[in-house]
């Protein structure tokens, strides 16, 4: 959706990012409120935990790397050592 509005390559990781650590909070929630045993809320609770682990992986990759026309960390380290 974000990209179909126009959105930068930046914004529309990020969404996908969150989109997926909050439905897995979400499924959490749900679990806990609606089913007596803690254990049903145990799949969400670990889909949250490599959501967190993935993006945050995903996130360094993506920062060192260049994306349409975005300066990535390689670029800008570049630049600063041509002032």
């Amino acid at each position: 959706v974000p990209r179909l509005l126009g959105n930068k390559e930046g914004v529309c990781r990020t969404v996908s990012i969150e989109t997926g650590m909050q439905n897995s909070a979400l499924g959490v929630v749900l679990a806990t409120r609606n089913f007596p045993d803690p254990l049903t809320a145990l799949p969400c609770a670990i889909s949250a935990t490599c959501h967190s682990v993935i993006g945050s992986t995903f996130a360094a990759f993506w920062r060192m790397q260049k994306s349409e026309g975005e300066g990535g960390l390689a670029k800008k380290s570049t630049e600063q050592g041509d002032a």
